[in-house]
């Protein structure tokens, strides 16, 4: 992520560099709920654990989001099929 960063530093503005710390900031936050979201629409519980897993293990701070997340994501699915 840094290497990106560095190299636009030295190509664009600070403002574009800034627009991009934003971008990547975001799609990290993302990336562990599209993943959660995947695995429980699978029906991949291994995979779900293990997406919990990695999240714990690189981005700590994204962990009690990424569960919350799941919770609510199955609990969506679950009132749409009894509606």
């Amino acid at each position: 992520r840094t290497n990106i960063v560095n190299i636009w530093k030295k190509s664009f503005s600070l403002s574009e560099v800034e627009l991009l710390e934003k971008y990547l900031k975001n799609i990290i936050e993302k990336k562990p709920l599209h993943r959660v979201q995947y695995m429980i629409a699978h029906k991949n519980l291994f995979g779900l654990f293990l997406v919990f897993f990695n999240t714990a293990r690189e981005c700590p701070e994204l962990l009690a989001r990424t569960i919350w997340h799941s919770i609510s994501f199955t609990s969506r699915i679950i009132l749409n099929k009894l509606k």
